[in-house]
């Protein structure tokens, strides 16, 4: 009788580990699964919907006789949501740039003649985030900002031309309000820039100072 007990009480207790054991099981299957898992995507048919481009951003001279066409991006890449971000009054800057963090921006460009309707692309750097174009008072001439991954820089294009320039040794502030403006004489910008000295972002303490 004892030994039948004995057996019986074993069984018992061979049994109440394998719920457990089940357990922990899953759990590691669960594990091994998320640390396996990928940036999912769907059937290639929504992708192509999810992707169509935009309707380009029209901007007219105020002369009424060109139209630059702004090409937008539909989702901004991670790259760009992963830059740092500082808050201040409201405000959300990226450091690296001295702009806004996740600003809007356009990756194309086309000059358009609303008389005939002719048009000139225009020639963009590589991997251009370029902001909305300033035109000048007589419409002969544009300006626009470019984010690069170290600053904003200053480029500027004429209308009869559709040629572009990068105005060399220019870094925009565009961290608030219009950075670029056009002075009465059409020919000279008035740009909010960085100081050649500002120094680096300031680091955090790793330790606080209070409780």
């Amino acid at each position: 009788m004892n030994r039948v007990c004995r057996e019986c009480l074993s069984k018992v207790r061979n049994r109440s580990w394998m719920p457990v054991a089940s357990l922990v099981l899953l759990l590691w299957a669960g594990a091994l699964a998320v640390l396996a898992q990928t940036y999912q995507k769907p059937p290639q048919a929504v992708l192509d919907v999810l992707n169509a481009p935009v309707p380009p951003t029209g901007s007219i001279s105020p002369t009424r006789d060109y139209m630059l066409l702004s090409q937008g991006v539909r989702y901004p890449p991670l790259s760009e949501l992963a830059e740092p971000m500082l808050r201040l009054a409201g405000l959300r800057i990226n450091p690296n740039t001295s702009g806004p963090h996740r600003a809007g921006h356009f990756v194309g460009m086309t000059l358009k003649r609303i008389s005939d309707g002719a048009e000139t692309k225009i020639a963009l750097p590589q991997g251009a985030q370029v902001g909305s174009p300033v035109w000048s008072a007589d419409g002969r001439r544009f300006a626009f900002t470019n984010t690069t991954e170290g600053g904003i820089e200053l480029w500027a294009g004429e209308t009869a031309t559709g040629r572009v320039r990068k105005l060399e040794g220019v870094s925009v502030n565009a961290v608030y309000g219009a950075p670029v403006q056009w002075m009465p004489d059409n020919r000279t910008l008035l740009v909010r820039t960085v100081p050649s000295k500002r120094g680096s972002v300031p680091v955090a303490a790793s330790v606080p100072k209070t409780p």
